[in-house]
């Protein structure tokens, strides 16, 4: 149990908190690395980041951040995308990144950011919600399905890149 100074704040993100994303995000995508060359960072990543995370806010990016002790600790970010007019499920909340920094981890903070976002999706009269992860990811796999969400795609890649 943590005591009220250590309380993990969840809230939608402004554009002042685009810097803490977007290095959290970098370390997302470093883990995300280790999975498969299909992931592989740029050196310069970090500063795509930086003005990605603020040109998400601006388009409309459903953003909400963990705030512990005045330091951002995690975020996810998902979109109401419209899928093909001939579905009868039109619309569906996109949980696009979730990320948890080491510090805050095993405090429930993913479950209450993932939580924040679907309630946004389910306010919004959005009744799918669709997340994708990586098959070696079996922390994250259990989150989601802990949550309800179930297998119903795989998602294959190829790379014509030459080995090395």
């Amino acid at each position: 149990m943590f005591d009220a100074k250590d309380a993990i704040i969840i809230r939608r993100a402004t554009a002042d908190d685009s810097k803490s994303v977007a290095e959290l995000w970098f370390k997302l995508s470093q883990h995300h690395s280790v999975y498969h060359e299909y992931y592989a960072v740029k050196e310069n990543g970090l500063q795509y980041l930086l003005g990605h995370v603020s040109e998400l806010l601006k388009r409309g990016c459903i953003l909400f951040v963990a705030e512990k002790n005045g330091q951002i600790c995690g975020f996810v970010s998902g979109f109401i995308i419209s899928r093909n007019p001939q579905l009868s499920v039109e619309v569906v909340g996109k949980v696009d990144n979730i990320f948890v920094d080491e510090s805050a981890r095993g405090m429930g903070v993913g479950t209450a950011l993932l939580s924040n976002l679907l309630e946004y999706f389910k306010n919004n009269n959005v009744n799918f919600y669709e997340i994708s992860c990586d098959i070696q990811n079996p922390d994250a796999l259990r989150l989601y399905k802990k949550l309800g969400f179930v297998e119903q795609k795989v998602l294959l890649v190829k790379s014509i890149l030459p080995k090395e």
